[in-house]
């Protein structure tokens, strides 16, 4: 049988159905459009709603009131504060503004009513806020709710008509205040609508609107002010001080500099004097009915100024509004009496007026005067005349001629001079009739030591050697006779008298001095005699200097022509010798005798030697020369002990004898041809037996090395024959060696004559210190380096024959532990084999194949098939083996 299909409004997601009721009705909020469905088609539409069974999206529109979603399977009701008006609607309207929702399900919108406001969305009405009413429908917002009028309050919510109380004293009410005494109110508007009467203001009554400033030039410090009239409620500005706005709650400012603030100050810089009432007689002239204004003249008002401040005395204030009297200008003087605190006076004669002078004056000092007006300081006053004085304070001329024995300079103010706090009285040198402005100086040629002289006679002449010449008179001598010149009584010039020739006038002369011997005086006019100079003499009162004699020298102040003879050993052969330095050594090999010799006296005799400055011809003074002896050369004339020649021997000191023999060298100063040990006046060794090392020909100056790689132990060589060839295992680097010392270094070998290289030693031999020659290695050893002082031992499995430089693999049949000596040193045992090589030890050798036999040792093979007959298990030794002592056996 066909299947048949689900009806209209089921569906069915099961196979193995029977009958129609196995098909579902559709699911709530679904639909199954036509048959056969295995799902439901869809969701039910919006603005829809579909019950089980539904076979459409549009089965049930949704009401007035209501709305659906996608899939619903029964409409939602609106909430309140929404509508809808339409069926068939996916969603619900928010209530328009003015208007209200407040059930579910509604399909209409109620009118706000008075008193109240809807804004969107209403549920229930708003009502009112207190400070407000509306008597209208449909209200939007609490802003269209009518405030309260200014000066009044509302403080119900919610009324349709205005029920106004007057807000209490001492508070304001603007519109829409809600309290009697508001504070802090603020309106629906965020703004200040409301509050207590606020400090430089006052609320005069019951229904204030707003606050009522406080006039300028007052101010109120505190909150409420319920008084009637400015008058009673605001505060006189405090003296010193403005108030240049209304409503202040203090002043404003401090009255500026310049200016007096007394009371009801409406600026800190009031330019005209003036009363807050503006009644009475202010003016500049009466500015003391005034409240404020510009400081008057003869005051001074500084900052915050209530009373203007009369100028004291020493001041004054010539203009208003002068924040501070200004000091009295000089010359002037300012009384600080009211009424001429504006004014300046003219300085009286006899007084000076610095700047700031008061009431009195100060008079012109002692020792000045004057007889003008206006002065302004006491430097202006003037001084009292020279030779006058003036001792008391105003004077207005001098009043007095100066003492005699004094001096009265300008500024005297006491008949003795009192000037600068010290008296003048006459200084040494001068005198001072009575009237003396100046000290009249003592004449030139004269001198004074006391004071207070009067006259002239007082003045004496000068001392002998010394000079008197003062501008303002000599209270003692000008000084010193100048050197060169000479000074008797009364001179009054340093250079009265000049110096004669020959003589010397020192500083201070009184008369000339004539010059000692050693000195003199080639001009006249000398303070000094001068000092005969070297190469001359001079006796006394000389006025030139004399030349020295031959043989003679003469120093610095030479009194005689022989004072200083040339020494012995010297001479001069020229006149003006000026120290003994003139005077010349006798050359060496010469010599002089006695002093003041003019040339030598002849040469040294031979067999001497004469050094410079030689006494003798056969000197015995050692700095002068001596004998040469045994060992020197000296001819004639010798000038010093000449050495011997080298190679040669002198017996005696005259001269060479011959050459010294071979085996033997001289230097110098050998006395013999055969020397032993001869050494100079140095003690330094001259001349000797030839040394060990070397060899000396005849006539030898000096020992002859033997040549590198040889040597000699001996002494008294003649030949280089005597040199032998440095011995093997030695090397001989050096030319005279004596005794083999340096031995050859290990890993080298030295033949016999090696000089200063080693051989190194060759691989397969080995080279301890001092070999002449490489040593083989021993067998069972190798060496395959280089410069080896021992050898290697042999490895396991290797041999080393003599002298190896490498192993040798052990052969097949053999094996070779470490130290093998040579290839067959150790064969296989017999019933073994090895076809192998390298072999280390008798365990590696094979045990004979079974059914073979290993007759002999060292087999690489088997020797053969076991005889028939018998059979050969491993390791047999012979073909017919018997018995076990026939098998090789290893035990392991």
């Amino acid at each position: 049988t066909a299947p048949k299909s689900c009806p209209n409004g089921t569906y069915n997601n099961y196979t193995g159905a029977t009958g129609p009721d196995d098909c579902a009705p559709c699911t709530p909020g679904y639909y199954c459009a036509g048959s056969s469905n295995p799902y439901p088609s869809g969701l039910c539409d919006p603005g829809y709603y579909c019950l089980e069974g539904s076979d459409t999206p549009t089965q049930y529109r949704v009401p007035k009131g209501h709305f659906s979603i996608s899939g619903a399977s029964a409409p939602s009701p609106c909430v309140p504060g929404t509508y809808q008006p339409v069926s068939g609607q996916s969603e619900c309207l928010e209530c328009d503004p003015g208007k209200y929702c407040v059930d579910f399900n509604t399909s209409t919108q109620e009118d706000c009513f008075p008193g109240h406001y809807c804004e969107a969305g209403t549920v229930n009405p708003e009502k009112c806020p207190a400070g407000t009413f509306s008597d209208a429908y449909n209200l939007n917002s609490s802003v269209y709710c009518q405030n309260c009028e200014a000066g009044y309050y509302c403080d119900e919510v919610g009324t349709t008509s205005a029920t106004q109380k007057p807000c209490a004293a001492g508070f304001w009410c603007g519109e829409g205040s809600y309290r009697e005494r508001p504070i802090d109110q603020y309106n629906t508007q965020g703004e200040l609508n409301g509050d207590i009467c606020p400090a430089g203001h006052y609320c005069p009554r019951a229904g204030t609107s707003n606050p009522i400033a406080c006039p300028k030039g007052t101010y109120y410090p505190g909150e409420g002010n319920n008084a009637s009239s400015s008058a009673e409620a605001c505060v006189a500005c405090a003296p010193g001080y403005a108030c240049n706005a209304t409503g202040l709650a203090e002043p404003s400012a401090s009255c500026e500099k310049g200016y007096f603030c007394k009371a009801y100050a409406q600026s800190s810089t009031p330019e005209s004097f003036g009363t807050y009432s503006g009644s009475g007689s202010c003016s500049e002239v009466n500015w003391d009915y005034c409240d404020y204004g510009p400081c008057p003249k003869g005051y001074e008002c500084a900052q915050g100024t209530g009373e203007p401040v009369l100028c004291r005395a020493s001041t004054y204030a010539p203009n208003t509004s002068m924040a501070i009297c200004v000091n009295c200008p000089e010359g002037h003087y300012c009384d600080g009496v009211p009424g001429n605190t504006d004014k300046l006076f003219d300085c009286p004669e006899g007084r000076f007026c610095p700047e700031g002078t008061g009431v009195e004056p100060p008079r012109c000092l002692e020792g000045t005067y004057s007889q003008n007006f206006n002065l302004r300081s006491s430097d202006e006053c003037e001084p009292c005349d020279a030779g006058q004085f003036c001792s008391e304070r105003g004077l207005l001329e001098p009043n007095g001629d100066c003492f005699e024995g004094y001096y009265c300079p300008q500024n005297s103010s006491t008949g003795r001079g009192f000037s600068g706090g010290v008296d003048h009285l006459c200084p040494p040198g001068t005198f001072c009739p009575k009237g003396s402005r100046t000290p009249t100086a003592c004449p030139n040629g004269t001198f004074s030591p006391s004071v207070g002289l009067t006259n002239i006679t007082g003045c004496a002449n000068c001392t002998s050697g010394f000079y008197c010449s003062c501008a303002d008179g000599c209270a003692e001598p000008s000084g010193p006779c100048h050197m060169g010149y000479w000074c008797d009584f009364g001179s009054l010039d340093p250079e009265e008298h000049l110096c004669p020739l020959g003589h010397q006038c020192k500083q201070n002369a009184s008369f000339p001095e004539p010059c000692r011997a050693g000195t003199y005086a080639p001009r006249q006019g000398l303070g000094k005699c001068w000092t005969c100079p070297a190469g001359s003499y001079c006796e006394e009162e000389s006025s030139a200097p004399s030349p020295c004699p031959e043989g003679f020298y003469c120093l610095n102040g030479t009194i005689w022509a022989y004072q200083y003879p040339c020494p012995e050993g010297t001479y001069l052969n020229q006149t003006g010798g000026k120290s003994i330095l003139d005077c010349i050594d006798t050359p060496p090999g010469t010599y002089a005798l006695g002093v003041g010799n003019v040339d030598i006296d002849g040469l040294c005799h031979a067999g001497y030697y004469c050094l410079n400055r030689s006494t003798s011809a056969t000197p015995t003074k050692p700095n002068e020369g001596g004998s040469c002896g045994p060992g020197y050369s000296c001819p004639e004339g010798s000038s010093f002990k000449v050495d011997c020649p080298g190679g040669s021997y002198c017996v005696d000191g005259t001269g060479i004898t011959g050459v010294v023999e071979g085996g033997y060298y001289a230097r110098r100063n050998s006395y013999t041809p055969t020397p032993y040990k001869i050494k100079d006046d140095s003690d330094i060794l001259v001349a000797d037996v030839c040394p060990s090392g070397h060899f000396c020909s005849e006539g030898s100056r000096a020992p002859i090395p033997c040549p590198s790689g040889t040597f000699s132990t001996s002494i008294g060589n003649d030949n280089i024959t005597d040199c032998f060839s440095c011995l093997g295992g030695w090397l001989c680097p050096d030319n005279g060696t004596a005794f083999l010392s340096q031995s050859c270094p290990s890993g080298f070998y030295c033949p016999e004559g090696s000089v200063d290289t080693a051989i190194i030693c060759p691989p397969g031999k080995y080279c301890p210190e001092g070999s002449a020659e490489p040593t083989p290695c021993a067998s069972g050893s190798y060496q395959n380096d280089t410069g080896r002082t021992d050898c290697r031992e042999c490895p396991g499995g290797f041999y080393c024959l003599v002298g190896a430089d490498e192993p040798i693999p052990c052969p097949s049949g053999m094996y070779c532990p470490n130290g093998t000596n040579f290839a067959t040193q150790f064969h296989c045992p017999r019933g073994s084999f090895s076809n192998q090589t390298g072999l280390t030890d008798e365990d590696e050798c094979d045990l004979c194949t079974s059914g073979k036999y290993c007759e002999t040792t060292g087999l690489s093979h088997p020797t053969g098939d076991c005889a028939p007959g018998f059979f050969c298990r491993i390791g047999a030794k012979t073909a017919t083996p018997r018995n076990d002592s026939d098998f090789l056996q290893y035990s392991f």
